[in-house]
């Protein structure tokens, strides 16, 4: 399934009704890249002047959307879906808070499913769904994070927040002053921070002398980005405990 039909199905959305160009032809939806092959599958769409994202559109022979894309293209749905996770057959879950990404990245929900989260500088609804790349199984998260694809690989998360616990302790016990249960300079929900995911220095000084404590940086350093922001959430000094809440994209 593409991903708007993914999102339709688990949140209940039926499909726009079609509405294809006037001078149809086979195409493919400029959005999803869906096929189609006859009126009935698409929509005439002509982007509004406030649209930014004509670098991400796949045009073809005629102008047209799928009715999935059409159907969530509201104002209202682009801002409802951007902070969720949609699971075909579980259904939508927000992204708002921090206990709702402490479940999703413990414990998501049956595949396949979208995830979606815009950061809180962002004013205006965006399109993310149709730039979002579908999760398959569930040790291998995709998420939208505004305009960037994030990777999480969860068995090595589960180890990477162990680890990090590890190190701080091992840096704490040579006498290192820390109070963050990771060895990093930050972990940060924005990802171009500066420091984020950055070993602090007085650590990695103490690394070149305990065999353990570099052998826990060098794992940790391998970490992607989706990877170190999902442990800016768990690595919490007092890490929210998960709540998974049901959420209406309507």
């Amino acid at each position: 399934m593409f991903t708007s039909e993914i999102i339709c199905k688990g949140a209940q959305i039926q499909p726009a009704d079609p509405s294809p160009p006037k001078r149809f032809t086979p195409t493919w939806c400029m959005t999803c890249g869906r096929p189609l092959e006859t009126p009935e599958q698409s929509v005439a769409w002509n982007p509004s002047s406030s649209f930014t994202d004509w670098q991400y559109l796949q045009p073809g022979p005629c102008r047209a959307v799928c009715t999935y894309c059409a159907a969530l293209m509201t104002k209202s749905r682009l801002t409802n879906l951007s902070k969720s996770v949609v699971s075909a057959s579980d259904g939508a879950f927000a992204l708002v808070k921090d206990a709702h990404l402490a479940w999703f990245f413990q414990e998501p929900p049956e595949p396949p499913f979208v995830a979606m989260f815009a950061p809180q500088s962002q004013k205006r609804p965006i399109h993310m769904f149709w730039r979002a790349t579908p999760t398959l199984h569930r040790n291998l998260i995709h998420v939208q994070f505004s305009g960037t694809s994030l990777t999480i690989r969860r068995p090595v998360l589960e180890k990477a927040v162990v680890q990090a616990e590890k190190a701080a302790f091992l840096a704490r016990d040579n006498g290192i002053r820390l109070t963050a249960h990771h060895p990093f300079e930050s972990l940060t929900r924005k990802l171009n921070a500066i420091n984020h995911g950055t070993i602090r220095a007085n650590i990695e000084l103490l690394a070149c002398k305990n065999h353990e404590l570099q052998e826990i940086l060098t794992f940790l350093k391998t970490l992607t980005t989706g990877e170190l922001w999902a442990m800016s959430v768990l690595c919490k000094a007092n890490p929210e405990a998960p709540l998974r809440e049901p959420v209406i994209i309507h």
